[in-house]
């Protein structure tokens, strides 16, 4: 009778045990991976522009005013909506919105960042860092070591880094972003290079965000592994119609493993060329529309300079959408 007792208590703890097992594991299996992409706004060190506009004086005014905002509030206030704003502002930029219900990106000042850095840089790695924390992050020139060691913990992780803070990535997972974060920081320290090299893939934004990191080290062996990922992704997925939307984050995610790497990717961009010239999946309100690659004219053109988009039309076609 004991024995009979002692093992249906070790069942039920078992069950009961298991139970928990799977309620506190189930949320990181359903956990969404974020894009290895570039930060949001319209600032890209490795990109360029990005197709912004110069700001005229009004629009100048309002960056000037979210900077001022947070210098101020780096001497006497600890938290305010509007210094959140400001700081919201800096991450992501904003639009200009156009007559014919389009918009375009407003260009922030050149000096913008290197005046925010001296204010800002320092609380960034302080706190659990969320997305506008880790674009801040991205947007830093020269950012010091241990801003550099925070995002690689983040991206590195073994274990999702959770969103909490924007809506729009609330619950996801945030280090792919991280990895795209700290490959644009092109750091020094080769265990970055040792760590990445040993995650690349093209199955999900993880591998390719660790492709990002390993490529800014410019070794010509990662630009070949990338190079080939590239030219696989696109066999295996091409169409009639032309490149499925999540192979196309995919590939856009290759490709800017290959933007920074610079000039030492020209040799490697064969199937960039073969992506540009082919149609890529876009969502709209009428389902997925298949159009040009423009995203990826920034990408060749930080490799192989302005002459190489001239074939691209849809390059320098102000009307040319971006795929969403």
């Amino acid at each position: 009778m004991k024995l009979i007792t002692l093992l249906l208590g070790t069942f039920v703890l078992g069950l009961v045990a298991g139970i928990f097992v799977e309620d506190w594991s189930s949320p990181f299996k359903q956990t969404q991976l974020v894009r290895a992409f570039p930060a949001g706004g319209v600032y890209n060190r490795d990109f360029g522009s990005d197709d912004c506009v110069a700001p005229t004086f009004d629009e100048n005014q309002v960056y000037e005013s979210a900077l001022g905002a947070i210098e101020i509030a780096s001497q006497v206030l600890t938290r305010s909506r509007f210094v959140s704003g400001a700081k919201s502002l800096m991450a992501t930029g904003f639009f200009r919105d156009l007559e014919d219900q389009r918009s375009v990106k407003v260009c922030p000042p050149a000096d913008l960042y290197t005046r925010l850095k001296p204010v800002i840089e320092d609380s960034l790695y302080r706190y659990f860092m969320q997305y506008e924390q880790l674009s801040l992050a991205s947007k830093m020139p020269d950012p010091r070591p241990e801003l550099v060691r925070a995002v690689a913990s983040i991206a590195f992780s073994q274990k999702p880094h959770l969103e909490s803070d924007d809506v729009a990535f609330a619950g996801e997972d945030l280090r792919p972003f991280a990895r795209w974060v700290l490959a644009s920081m092109h750091p020094v320290d080769n265990q970055y290079l040792s760590t990445a090299r040993e995650l690349i893939n093209g199955d999900d934004s993880l591998g390719t965000g660790a492709a990002q990191v390993a490529a800014s080290y410019r070794v010509p062996d990662v630009l070949a592994k990338v190079e080939t990922l590239m030219s696989g992704l696109i066999k295996d997925s091409a169409s009639a119609d032309g490149i499925d939307v999540e192979s196309r984050d995919r590939l856009y995610e290759l490709g800017y493993a290959l933007a920074l790497a610079g000039k030492d990717a020209s040799n490697y961009t064969g199937p960039l060329h073969t992506l540009m010239s082919g149609k890529v999946g876009s969502y709209s309100k009428y389902g997925i529309l298949y159009i040009s690659p423009k995203r990826m004219c920034g990408v060749l053109r930080a490799i192989d300079g302005e002459d190489a988009i001239k074939p691209y039309e849809y390059c320098i076609d102000s009307n040319s959408p971006y795929a969403q």
